[in-house]
């Protein structure tokens, strides 16, 4: 498991972004706080850094969507999702809340 946050960060967007496909979400806003991983999933350039593949995963799972936009908010307007992101670190299975 790993603990870099630029790769948690995109993978929780990757499992949103799945999640929401399989609750039949057509429409969707997904925000974070890591800006970089936000710039990283609106723009389609190539991505060869080492979460490339994820962010690639990210895209393609935003382009089922009718509507998917990837959105900044800052740190403070995600204190919720960090609060749980540091409690799921304990758990081996996954949980959505």
């Amino acid at each position: 498991m790993t603990t870099d946050p630029f790769t948690v960060e995109t993978v929780a967007a990757v499992q949103a972004l799945d999640f929401t496909l399989n609750m039949d979400f057509r429409e969707i806003e997904v925000e974070a706080d890591a800006l970089l991983i936000l710039k990283k999933l609106q723009t389609m350039e190539i991505d060869l850094s080492p979460i490339g593949t994820i962010v690639d995963e990210a895209r393609s799972e935003g382009a089922k969507f009718t509507t998917c936009i990837f959105m900044h908010t800052k740190r403070i307007g995600n204190v919720e999702a960090h609060t749980l992101a540091k409690h799921d670190l304990g758990f081996h299975e996954e949980i959505f809340w």
